[in-house]
């Protein structure tokens, strides 16, 4: 199933799809089923925000135990994350 592009948002936080040759589903798709598509061009960089996310929750296990690590792995993602253009 998919991959689809979001026609839009309704009010109650679900998604309205639809394939790629533009036929829309008749039933709208909640956000927790829902899974980013990324470019087999941009894996590279995801590679690297994973490593990344990986080094710092166990850097911050180590000092500060699992408080800190939510924080300092958040710092890494917007460090690492690909800029828009």
């Amino acid at each position: 199933m998919g991959p689809f592009r979001v026609v839009r948002e309704t009010q109650g936080k679900a998604y309205v799809l639809e394939e790629l040759n533009g036929n829309v589903l008749r039933t709208s798709v909640a956000t927790f089923r829902l899974m980013p598509y990324i470019k087999r061009e941009h894996l590279d960089g995801w590679a690297k925000l994973v490593e990344a996310w990986d080094e710092d929750q166990s850097e911050s296990e180590d000092e500060t135990g699992t408080d800190g690590s939510e924080q300092t792995a958040a710092n890494s993602i917007t460090k690492m994350a690909p800029k828009k253009k």
